[in-house]
């Protein structure tokens, strides 16, 4: 985290939450995270954990991201319970559905501005 600004943290924190919310039906996810991804990606914005630089297989950098997550007031602002198991599995789709925005969009904008 020390290697972005807070709003490329945000960012990967919006399309977990589009991820999540999209997991449990909330109508218009799949549109909003397929326009968020394209943006995020012309604008040089993190979409995949590898541009964000976390590593999905270390621990202490997991527990580290689920504590933050789940300590915050307005991570709980959804209908639907707000659990450390169900935010993991949405930052795993994360990279994933940024890995193809990636290749849908491009990371020139990214690599240019990192």
């Amino acid at each position: 985290p020390a290697k972005h600004m807070h709003g490329e943290m945000v960012a990967m924190g919006l399309l977990t939450m589009l991820v999540l919310e999209r997991k449990h039906s909330l109508p218009g996810r799949d549109e909003d995270l397929a326009r968020v991804g394209k943006f995020f990606t012309c604008v040089g914005l993190p979409v995949s954990h590898e541009q964000a630089h976390f590593d999905g297989n270390d621990k202490t950098s997991i527990d580290m991201f689920l504590k933050m997550t789940l300590e915050q007031w307005f991570a709980h602002n959804e209908p639907f319970p707000v659990t450390a198991e169900n935010v993991w599995k949405a930052f795993m789709e994360v990279d994933e559905v940024g890995k193809a925005f990636i290749v849908q969009h491009g990371d020139v904008a990214y690599r240019a501005i990192h």
